[in-house]
């Protein structure tokens, strides 16, 4: 089955930033779920970690007209709303503990791109 771009969106505080790229949204997590141990007489101890962090990455075109808003919210470290969904293949998540990590402005006609980073993903 061939990836369409076209079934992918990514929407922060209603605004649909999946309009203004030539890539889809990509969702990576940083973090284990687990840390295995050995107990003091060799019985394994599994550990539950709630540390994990969720990352949106995408890439907006020079024409997008959020760019400033962008640059607001990374600024002022603004807590966002984030949802996403992938209709190739079923995924979709919504945070509401989202940030701006990161962004590189479009220059001399690029693309540009930001990623958001979620604290909590459903």
């Amino acid at each position: 089955m061939k990836y369409d771009i076209k079934l992918s969106f990514l929407s922060v505080e209603g605004l649909n930033f999946t309009n203004f790229g030539d890539t889809k949204f990509e969702p990576t997590r940083e973090g284990d779920a687990v840390d295995m141990r050995k107990g003091c007489e060799g019985d394994a101890v599994t550990l539950a970690k709630y540390d994990q962090m969720d990352r949106f990455r995408t890439t907006l075109q020079p024409s997008c007209p959020y760019w400033e808003q962008v640059k607001n919210w990374e600024k002022n470290h603004t807590q966002l709303s984030l949802q996403a969904k992938d209709n190739n293949t079923g995924d979709s998540y919504s945070s509401t503990t989202a940030y701006v990590l990161n962004y590189t402005a479009p220059h001399d006609g690029q693309d540009g791109e930001v990623t958001f980073v979620c604290e909590e993903v459903h």
